[in-house]
């Protein structure tokens, strides 16, 4: 029961966190005319990636793959931590 009242909060905690960063775009953002925004959907083996320019682009690749690796790691370590 703990371990789900964990990852319940873990769940809401990352909401708000990137409610909070939207919005703090958002508010920085005001007045200037230009924005860039990248995004990568990984369906299955295969990433879909849709970017504004190149560099944001770069950057989205960038920090799918270092996430990506984070998680192949987090797998690794944890898999024999199983009960």
């Amino acid at each position: 029961m703990t371990l789900f009242l964990v990852a319940v909060a873990l769940l809401v905690l990352g909401v708000i966190l990137m409610v909070g960063g939207v919005l703090l775009l958002i508010v920085s953002r005001r007045g200037e005319g230009e924005a860039r925004a990248a995004g990568v959907i990984i369906i299955g083996p295969i990433p879909i990636l849709v970017a504004s320019d190149k560099e944001a682009a770069r950057l989205a690749v960038l920090l799918t793959i270092a996430s990506l690796v984070f998680f192949a790691l987090f797998i690794l370590v944890t898999w024999g931590a199983r009960p």
